[in-house]
């Protein structure tokens, strides 16, 4: 019985082809650009947007004033039919030590829109003014309505 000994560093024609055949039909598949994906969706508008602000000034001169401010804004708009906002606003203001404004803002507003471009409100307002040297006032109001938004 004749034996047949292996042959080290030797590869069969058939061998070197399938192994060719195999790299070909893989490199061009690993060359492929994965699938873009879709971008994200944006993100939705914020419930809540709002603003805050101070300010002071002071001067001095023949007078020395002084002038201080503080506001605030909010609004809540759920892209729903009901939009609510409120606004506020206090100044004071002195002269050579004195009083001279004192004076607050607040005012709040309810709105429902009845069709895409007519909307009822509803707002109250209270607004506080005094002169420390003369006299003080205090006025409240409210007020609803209904109207219509131009453009379409």
């Amino acid at each position: 019985m004749t034996r047949v000994r292996p042959r080290c560093g030797v590869v069969s024609p058939l061998a070197a082809v399938v192994f060719v055949a195999c790299i070909g039909v893989a490199a061009p598949a690993a060359a492929q650009a994965p699938c873009p994906c879709p971008p994200p969706p944006d993100a939705p508008p914020p419930v809540w947007t709002g603003s805050i602000g101070a300010g002071l000034a002071l001067t001095q001169g023949n007078t020395a004033t002084t002038n201080t401010n503080v506001s605030f804004d909010v609004k809540r708009d759920a892209q729903t039919k009901t939009v609510f906002k409120a606004q506020g606003l206090y100044i004071r203001a002195t002269q050579d030590g004195n009083d001279n404004v004192d004076r607050a803002l607040v005012s709040g507003r309810v709105e429902y829109k009845l069709t895409p471009r007519a909307y009822t409100f509803g707002q109250l307002q209270d607004v506080r003014a005094s002169r420390r040297s003369t006299t003080s006032s205090r006025r409240r109001s409210a007020s609803g309505t209904s109207s219509s938004r131009a453009g379409g």
